[in-house]
């Protein structure tokens, strides 16, 4: 729906049934790494791979990832999908992967991460514009500014946040 200026009610939501099972599954690959105490440190758009037709999810470029609480951290980042902390030289968290699932779901609908490291109050104000222009649930936004949000004990789990969104 990015390109169609006026998509039908079905188009949107084929998009979002496509949009969702990807981030289910993205989600269920996160859970499954953080669960064995590893944190992704560099997840982004560029690191997820999506095969167009089964919509199976593969994450790659995996070396940021490191034991959760480790002082010590490669740095390894992408702008547009790492949280102030990062950007900082803080070493990854969970809440530090959440931040980039968030700005992983922000790219696939917008593709304006890096112009909203310039202007960060935009973000809103787009979400809001594309849930009024194409018909987006305003839950997509909710989950998406919770995953983004800048305190990182305020972010839950994105598996958590998108079990209510299927509907």
């Amino acid at each position: 729906i990015l390109f169609d200026t006026r998509p039908t009610e079905d188009a949107v939501r084929a998009f979002l049934s496509r949009y969702l099972t990807i981030f289910q599954k993205l989600a269920a690959i996160l859970d499954a790494l953080h669960s064995t105490g590893i944190v992704f440190g560099d997840l982004s758009a560029n690191n997820v791979l999506i095969h167009p037709e089964t919509l199976d999810v593969k994450i790659v470029d995996l070396e940021g990832a490191q034991e959760e609480g480790a002082t010590e951290s490669a740095r390894q980042y992408t702008p547009g999908f790492a949280d102030k902390r990062r950007m900082a030289g803080a070493p990854p968290t969970r809440a530090s992967d959440y931040y980039a699932f968030g700005a992983v779901m922000l790219h696939l609908l917008t593709h304006a991460n890096n112009v909203l490291e310039l202007k960060p109050e935009a973000r809103d104000e787009i979400l809001h514009a594309m849930t009024r222009d194409f018909g987006l649930p305003p839950e997509i936004l909710d989950v998406i500014r919770n995953l983004l949000d800048e305190d990182p004990a305020r972010r839950q789990r994105p598996s958590a946040l998108l079990g209510g969104l299927r509907r």
